[in-house]
């Protein structure tokens, strides 16, 4: 038998029961949004596009739509630039634009400086026509190819590192720091390198 006090009333049974839910109602509803506010993490999460030099698309590749979104991008050549927009939904982007960084391109002075060497030539040089026929296929020019395969091999090997380190330096130099909140007001910050 349930039994409640209500302001020197004592209720017993059913009517104990209904009023304890009635009141607990509320209460609960409150700890459960407060619970989802607290866990909700949300499913937004952001991608960077280059259009060009000093043009990026933030771009929304999450779940969830991010809402009062504010993007704030910098470099070394350009104050902050801030843009916002009151949501984002999944897929879609907001354009960043860099105007000294475009004009003026990548900062390079961050790159390593590179050791110029004489270049060897994309084809391989042909032999001149009077011993065409004489070295054809001799041992001497078996070594001249070889050499110039090795040479062309290092020097492409040469060229693919130097580019990957160019990649790699100017494609952080510009920062990118995003704030949103999601459904249930819950605020988020993420940060991004781009170049």
């Amino acid at each position: 038998m349930t039994v409640a006090t209500l302001s020197g009333w004592e209720v017993t049974g059913i009517v104990a029961g209904v009023i304890a839910a009635t009141l607990a109602i509320p209460v609960l509803t409150l700890a459960i949004r407060q619970e989802l506010r607290a866990t909700h993490r949300g499913m937004v999460e952001w991608q960077d596009e280059k259009v060009n030099d000093g043009t990026f698309m933030i771009r929304n590749v999450g779940l969830d739509i991010a809402r009062d979104v504010t993007i704030r991008a910098w470099s070394s050549l350009d104050p902050v630039v801030t843009e916002v927009a009151k949501t984002v939904p999944t897929g879609e982007a907001v354009k960043v634009h860099l105007p000294r960084r475009e004009q003026a391109g990548p900062d390079l002075s961050e790159v390593p400086p590179h050791i110029e060497i004489p270049r060897v030539p994309d084809e391989m040089p042909t032999m001149d026509a009077k011993y065409n026929g004489i070295l054809a296929g001799s041992q001497m020019e078996i070594d001249r190819q070889t050499q110039w395969q090795k040479l062309k091999a290092a020097q492409d090997a040469r060229d693919a590192h130097r580019q990957l380190m160019v990649e790699s330096v100017t494609g952080q130099q510009v920062a990118v720091t995003i704030s949103w909140r999601t459904k249930y007001s819950q605020w988020h910050k993420d940060e991004l390198r781009t170049g």
